[in-house]
């Protein structure tokens, strides 16, 4: 944990301040140092909204044809995996005629086109592309190997809370259980949203995130209506440009531990756990079905099926799914296929996520959705958004759950969830177990 933390330079976040003008928009993404599979490190300049949509009920691909036809006229051009397309989607973006519940209020489909950006080659050396292949398109911006860390946030006085208090979620647990036991569902990821008042620097809370919780996917993206600061760990889907796709899900969590002994008991409790690897097999089959639909029959295979990750806050079991795509499969169809993730909905996935839907009082909207990078080169990346703060209105908002199965104990479940919580709770001043 220690060497992952001095590891942190502020780079990213910096550059990101360099280059933001007043009522312009913020578009990075980052791989922090020390972890092997993460997506490219980058910031956008000057990068503009190109399309922000609520889900159509009566045509719910309706948004992501939109977002096809962009990525169409893009690629058409050409260009590399340096400009492209970012794109937020929602996780009731293709949910149609859903009863609306409460939530920010935010599009289910925001995506900004990016011309230029600057790609992190190693420390202090980046590289400037531009989609108009000018005078200036590979030029590098040095700068020193390290920066101030960020200053500490201002802790909100205001006493957070949760939309689901400590009976109401075991409650809920209990319901799933009962589900499970009368054959409806196999799993089915619950989660409880954190919000507290909050009107500080996003770019100060990215900082602290990330210093905090270093990611392979992090990422932070700013418009008028919200902005959003992620530290998600999670892979959801991403492409090679030439038929190549992978998904990355997770399942089984252990909270972290100062003492050596402590955490490498944590760690292996977690990979000998017959829960939790249970729990991602489940997952894994649901993907691989996913994936299925949209890829050549034969090409799905699993790499790897329950790798031991140790990220700086908890523990967590990975698996790697891959296939290669029929030619005919377009993004509409890889996202009709396969969003939002297994991991955080659960099997059979239409069932477990009505089920969500009856006992999670408010909508998720990014939370548990995806972020994008689309190059114009035709390969793409993309996150789960868990581990996200969004702001909005003057209010961060904070999500975490785990997955339900027939043995699970409810208290257990609520003490996940919370320790998934608790490093970005920290960073907002708050303790996940106080919140009423």
């Amino acid at each position: 944990m220690d060497q992952l933390e001095r590891s942190w330079s502020g780079e990213p976040e910096r550059l990101a301040g360099a280059l933001q003008r007043t009522g312009e928009d913020t578009v990075l993404f980052e791989a922090c140092p020390g972890f092997e599979d993460g997506w490219t490190t980058r910031v956008a300049v000057s990068p503009r909204t190109v399309l922000s949509c609520n889900r159509n009920r009566d045509e719910p691909l309706a948004p992501v044809r939109k977002l096809e036809k962009l990525l169409a006229a893009r690629r058409s051009r050409g260009g590399t995996a340096c400009t492209g397309i970012a794109v937020l989607a929602g996780y009731e973006l293709l949910q149609g005629e859903v009863p609306n519940r409460p939530g920010p209020g935010l599009p289910d489909l925001h995506a900004w086109e990016v011309d230029a950006s600057l790609t992190r080659i190693e420390a202090g050396r980046w590289l400037l592309t531009s989609k108009d292949g000018d005078a200036g398109e590979l030029e590098r911006w040095l700068l020193p190997e390290t920066g101030p860390e960020p200053a500490p946030l201002q802790r909100s006085a205001v006493q957070a809370s949760t939309s689901l208090p400590r009976d109401q979620y075991l409650r809920a647990v209990d319901t799933i259980r009962t589900h499970i036991i009368e054959g409806d569902v196999y799993q089915a990821n619950l989660s409880q949203q954190f919000t507290v008042p909050f009107t500080g620097d996003v770019l100060k809370l990215y900082g602290q995130l990330v210093r905090r919780t270093p990611s392979p996917r992090a990422a932070m993206v700013t418009s008028r209506r919200f902005a959003m600061a992620s530290v998600s760990p999670e892979l959801f889907l991403s492409g090679d440009g030439s038929g190549g796709i992978r998904t990355g899900p997770i399942k089984g969590t252990r909270r972290r531990h100062q003492d050596r002994l402590a955490d490498s008991a944590a760690a292996e409790e977690l990979r000998r756990s017959e829960k939790d690897n249970a729990e991602l097999l489940m997952i894994v089959d649901l993907m691989r079905n996913d994936l299925g639909r949209v890829c050549r029959p034969g090409t799905i295979e699993v790499p790897a099926l329950a790798s031991l990750v140790s990220y700086p806050a908890v523990h967590h079991l990975v698996a790697t799914v891959v296939g290669r795509l029929e030619p005919s499969s377009r993004f509409p169809d890889i996202l009709q296929a396969a969003f939002p993730g297994g991991s955080i909905t659960g099997a059979p996935k239409e069932r477990a996520m009505e089920i969500l839907r009856s006992l999670e009082p408010l909508e998720r909207s990014f939370y548990t959705g995806s972020l994008f990078w689309f190059g114009d080169d035709g390969s793409f990346d993309s996150s789960i958004l868990i581990r996200s703060v969004i702001l909005t209105d003057g209010t961060a908002r904070l999500g975490a759950g785990g997955g339900i199965v027939a043995d699970s104990d409810p208290v257990l479940e609520w003490e996940e969830s919370n320790d998934k919580a608790r490093a970005l709770a920290e960073v907002l001043g708050f303790v996940p177990e106080d919140t009423r």
